[in-house]
């Protein structure tokens, strides 16, 4: 799910400055998961992305908190509360994406830095440090494509 305009101003240059201290550059623009990765067809990805979010407007979530992990894909991230609007996005997308395997848990977030090995302590100084919004606009949905079907990380 991808974020207003003004959210991506506000969201962006973090996750720039962020990228260029500690990836090389290694950017991507601000969003929320809200499935897993799929291996179908790009018209279909495209079809069922619209028909989840049909008869939907721009809506509203919140922030939990500001979190961190072991896991490349949540380094660093805003960690979003449970939102009905978000929740029936991936329930209706389960359905296409998650043929035949479990469903995606959705755990809403908005990842600010990708890497793997930075130490617990730096992660947990920069979620200490980072300001961020407590509220941000859902503006749109996208379906995003990958070169190497088996590595999540090639944007």
């Amino acid at each position: 799910m991808h974020l207003s305009k003004k959210d991506n101003k506000l969201l962006a240059p973090i996750i720039k400055r962020l990228s260029e201290k500690y990836v090389n550059g290694d950017i991507f623009p601000p969003h929320i998961s809200v499935n897993t990765y799929a291996q179908i067809e790009l018209d279909d990805a495209i079809s069922a992305a619209m028909e989840c979010v049909e008869g939907m407007k721009k809506f509203e979530v919140e922030k939990a908190s500001i979190k961190y992990s072991n896991k490349w894909h949540k380094t660093l991230y805003i960690q979003i509360k449970d939102n009905p609007n978000l929740t029936k996005i991936s329930n209706r997308l389960n359905k296409t994406f998650g043929r035949g395997k479990s469903p995606y848990l959705l755990n809403p977030h908005i990842s600010l830095l990708y890497k793997e090995g930075m130490l617990t302590k730096e992660k947990g100084q920069l979620a200490k440090k980072l300001k961020v919004s407590e509220k941000y606009l859902v503006s749109s949905i996208a379906v995003v494509t990958t070169e190497n079907k088996n590595d999540a990380r090639d944007y």
